[in-house]
């Protein structure tokens, strides 16, 4: 006995009628009479006796059907319910991203993804990439962004874009028709830097102390938004990130790239020791589609 078999019989049993079973299942008139005569030989039962009147149900059908109803609603609620896994409906991702990953690139990735799929719920949580790295290996975030820089056996990495150093410079400013901005054009200006464990200031630690030359800064912030509101408010100049300072929030500044390229890879983080769910595929390649550009070099 199959699930075929079982379906045939409920549609006669509804219609009374092999004919209109047959019709309502498109099937043939044979092809219907045949499955029920298997169903009947295999069972040992007769289920229907046949009269000049048509079919008349013998109690064990009526007793099979009742059964049969109970299965057929039960695939029925399950094929409803695959359908919605495959809608995503009811998922849930959480997402730890880099605050420079924070800005503008991710409202669209999340409106793209939102639009296509509104049944997902959506955490965002900014995040340093140490501690992206900590929680996807714990399985505490669905997907990372970040530098990722590193190495746990439970993550594994795809490279996303790179973040360039770039100035932000106040409208007006001496420097702010400049192509470029060398660490020889920051000497005796005021800048705010990114605080001192941040990966971006240690590189350019590095550049500018190569050439001799010493900054001078005496306000350091943990996020490139924060430098990029202080430059917007006065007179200082911003080194920040690329992505942050292409977000558009800061119209009264101008954004230079700084020489020599001072650059960092964006990475997706994922779990590789648990399966990835359906909605964190979909989220990863509306990600990958709205992939940061990169700026020259």
């Amino acid at each position: 006995m199959n699930y075929r078999q079982i379906e045939i019989f409920s549609a006669i049993m509804d219609r009374a009628s092999v004919t209109e079973a047959a019709h309502h299942l498109g099937l043939s008139q044979s092809a219907v009479s045949k499955s029920l005569k298997t169903l009947e030989d295999h069972l040992g039962l007769k289920l229907f006796n046949r009269t000049t009147r048509g079919l008349h149900a013998t109690d064990e059908a009526r007793g099979l059907h009742a059964e049969a109803r109970r299965l057929l609603n039960g695939f029925e609620s399950l094929s409803q319910y695959a359908k919605k896994l495959h809608r995503l409906e009811h998922a849930r991702l959480v997402v730890g991203v880099m605050p420079a990953m924070s800005a503008g690139w991710l409202a669209r990735v999340v409106t793209s993804f939102s639009e296509a799929y509104p049944e997902v719920s959506v955490v965002l949580t900014a995040l340093g990439s140490a501690n992206i790295v900590k929680r996807v290996a714990q399985g505490e975030l669905d997907i990372g962004v970040g530098q990722v820089r590193e190495e746990d056996p439970a993550v594994v990495k795809r490279k996303l874009s790179e973040l360039q150093l770039v100035c932000v410079v106040p409208l007006g400013h001496r420097l702010a028709g400049n192509e470029v901005i060398g660490p020889s054009d920051l000497e005796n200006e005021s800048i705010v830097l990114l605080s001192a464990q941040d990966e971006f200031r240690r590189m350019l630690d590095g550049r500018v102390l190569s050439k001799g030359i010493n900054l001078h800064s005496r306000i350091e912030a943990t996020q490139s938004n924060m430098i990029c509101a202080l430059v917007e408010a006065g007179r200082r100049i911003g080194v920040v990130d690329s992505e942050t300072a292409s977000s558009g929030k800061w119209p009264s500044t101008v954004t230079i790239p700084f020489r020599p390229v001072i650059k960092t890879p964006i990475y997706i983080a994922l779990n590789n020791r648990n399966p990835q769910s359906l909605a964190t595929k979909r989220f990863c390649e509306h990600i990958f589609k709205f992939r940061p550009k990169q700026l020259p070099e």
